[in-house]
């Protein structure tokens, strides 16, 4: 898993990547993303369009390339957007 590989490679424990994607004091709370991506829990997931915007941001975090990442993991995991 490219996330969980290159979080590990620059030192980050699940709650130092949650932080970078969802720094105190701002609005939204998706703590518990990182954790259900991890664990391949797909159906505590948001919709795939949320999906997406998360993963996108934390791509960007990590180094990652935004767009390939999340149509990555998309498409992995076998979760499907609707209205494209």
């Amino acid at each position: 898993d490219r996330l969980r590989l290159t979080a590990e490679r620059l030192q980050l424990d699940l709650a130092g990547a949650t932080v970078m994607v969802n720094p105190p004091g701002q609005p939204g709370n998706n703590s518990g993303y990182l954790e259900y991506i991890e664990a391949d829990r797909y159906s505590a997931l948001p919709a795939a369009v949320y999906l997406r915007g998360f993963l996108q941001e934390y791509a960007r975090a990590i180094g990652l390339d935004p767009r390939r990442t999340s149509e990555a993991y998309l498409a992995n995991s076998g979760i499907q957007e609707t209205g494209e």
